[in-house]
C-alpha cells in the first residue's frame, strides 16, 4: 500500500470525516437575518420616503382592522405595501452605490437613479390602486 502523496488521490476515509465548523458568523438558513434587521434599520434611520412609506402601511393596516377587510383583501394590502418598502429599499441602495461610483454630474448616473425613484414610485401607485379598490367601496358604505 502507497502512503499517501501529493498526486495521489484521497482516502474515502479522509473525505468522510465529520468536521467541526470553521468559527465565525452564525451557519444554517438564519445567518442571512442579522444583516437584513440591520439593512431595514438602517433604511429607515436614513431615508425619510422610507419612513413616511412605512407610516402610509401603518395607516393601511389600521385602517383595514377598522373596516374589516377579508384575509384576501388584508394579504393584498400587505404585499402591496412590502413591494414599496422593497422597492424603496432598493431605490436607496442604487442611490448610495451610485453616489459612491460618482459624485459627479454625469448623465447616466442621473438616469440610472431616476429609474429607481420610478420603480418606487410605480410601485406606490399601485398600491395606492389596490388600497382605493378596496377601501374606497367600504368607506362610501358608511
Amino acid at each position: 500500500m502507497r502512503a499517501p502523496g501529493p498526486t495521489s488521490a484521497p482516502r474515502a476515509s479522509d473525505t468522510m470525516r465529520a468536521r467541526r465548523p470553521a468559527p465565525g458568523p452564525p451557519r444554517g438558513p438564519l445567518r442571512g437575518f442579522p444583516p437584513a434587521w440591520r439593512g431595514l434599520r438602517l433604511l429607515f434611520r436614513s431615508e425619510r420616503h422610507a419612513r413616511f412609506h412605512l407610516a402610509a402601511a401603518v395607516a393601511v393596516a389600521a385602517l383595514g382592522l377598522w373596516l374589516q377587510v377579508t384575509p384576501l383583501e388584508a394579504a393584498t394590502l400587505a404585499l402591496a405595501c412590502g413591494l414599496v418598502l422593497g422597492a424603496e429599499a432598493l431605490n436607496s441602495a442604487i442611490e448610495r452605490l451610485a453616489d459612491r461610483v460618482t459624485r459627479d454630474d454625469d448623465p447616466e448616473v442621473r438616469d440610472l437613479k431616476d429609474l429607481a425613484a420610478g420603480a418606487v414610485l410605480a410601485t406606490a401607485i399601485a398600491a395606492a390602486l389596490a388600497g382605493a379598490a378596496i377601501f374606497l367601496p367600504r368607506l362610501f358604505a358608511l
